[in-house]
């Protein structure tokens, strides 16, 4: 086989003038055989290229077998500490509720005592005054006894 070169296609088929059968030989067999060489010569470029393909591919199917499987831990690990803080979150709910209920009864103790107190001492009050006007009218009564008055 002839090689020809790649100026050649360039070059003038005939002359001018009557028609007449046009050919030079690289024109017949056309462009594939004119780039079946540039394609040949690129063959192992285009193997390696498509085994480095696979190679990734292979890679990028691993890469995410193992982040769906993290991925899976994770989601279970966040499950269990949801757990564990919902707990503590209601712990602490509940010992933030019992501190608020002793300051309340605290509260409430110190109120009754206040008003156990004011009731004691309003009671003795009230007592006294009793006592004190029960002790006056049984006086009034013995002095209008004694001074002869008759009483109602």
């Amino acid at each position: 086989m002839v090689q020809l070169n790649f100026l050649d296609r360039f070059r003038p088929v005939g002359a001018p003038g009557a028609a007449a059968s046009a050919g030079r030989a690289d024109e017949v067999r056309g462009a594939a055989a004119e780039l079946a060489p540039v394609f040949a010569a690129l063959a192992a470029d285009l193997e390696s290229a498509q085994a480095l393909v696979a190679v990734a591919e292979r890679d990028a199917e691993k890469a995410l077998a193992e982040a769906r499987a993290r991925a899976s831990d994770m989601t279970a690990q966040a499950r269990l500490d949801a757990v564990t803080e919902r707990a503590a979150a209601a712990t602490a709910v509940q010992k933030a509720s019992h501190g608020r209920d002793k300051r309340l009864m605290e509260h409430a103790h110190k109120k009754a005592s206040a008003l156990e107190s004011e009731a004691a001492a309003e009671l003795t009050a009230v007592a006294e005054r009793v006592v004190e006007k029960m002790v006056l009218d049984l006086l009034r009564n013995d002095d209008s006894q004694d001074s002869g008055e008759t009483g109602p």
